[in-house]
């Protein structure tokens, strides 16, 4: 049975459905301060719902990382802490919440932008001293910024391949373990 399990997860792994385990592909660095995961932001589409979707800022430093996410469509979208301290080698986990929508994009397409912005912050910061112009571009000073990817992903789609796995695909690894059992 743990063969037939194994089976399923690395399936999903390849589809990208959810219980996906696949983590380093998905990974996106932030220069040299930040791993972005994962650097594709998937939101659920379900008419007039609203729909989240996870990031996870590492610090891979040794040093104080300030960050700044910003977004071109603030009233569609809630970035939770939108902003804040990372203290080193730690992780800073971020909801992304997609305000409910009446009808489907007519390509499925994401048009919002997000920006990640990082920084290292000076020693004793906390989130009440991040301003707007620590992440101005100056001599001397190294901010990093990076774009990670969104998409649209249709429930009923995801859905209906899960329903094809459980139906056509398990009972044949199940007989296949059953015929291969000593």
């Amino acid at each position: 049975m743990a063969t037939v399990i194994g089976k399923i997860e690395h399936a999903l792994d390849i589809q990208g459905l959810p219980g996906s385990k696949v983590l380093t592909i998905t990974d996106m660095c932030v220069g040299d301060f930040l791993i972005l995961h994962p650097s594709k932001l998937k939101f659920p589409l379900e008419l007039k719902k609203h729909s989240l979707c996870s990031l996870h800022l590492t610090n891979k430093t040794d040093q104080l990382i300030a960050f700044k996410i910003q977004t071109t469509t603030p009233l569609e979208y809630n970035v939770l802490p939108n902003n804040g301290i990372i203290l080193p080698r730690s992780v800073c986990n971020i909801t992304v919440i997609k305000r409910a929508i009446n009808e489907a994009p007519p390509d499925m397409m994401c048009k919002s932008k997000f920006k990640v912005k990082a920084v290292v912050a000076p020693n004793g910061a906390t989130t009440n001293d991040i301003t707007n112009s620590m992440f101005d571009k100056e001599e001397n000073k190294q901010v990093q910024s990076v774009f990670p990817t969104k998409e649209f992903i249709n429930i009923q789609e995801t859905i209906k391949a899960i329903v094809w796995w459980v139906d056509e695909v398990i009972p044949s690894w199940v007989d296949e373990v059953i015929l291969d059992a000593p």
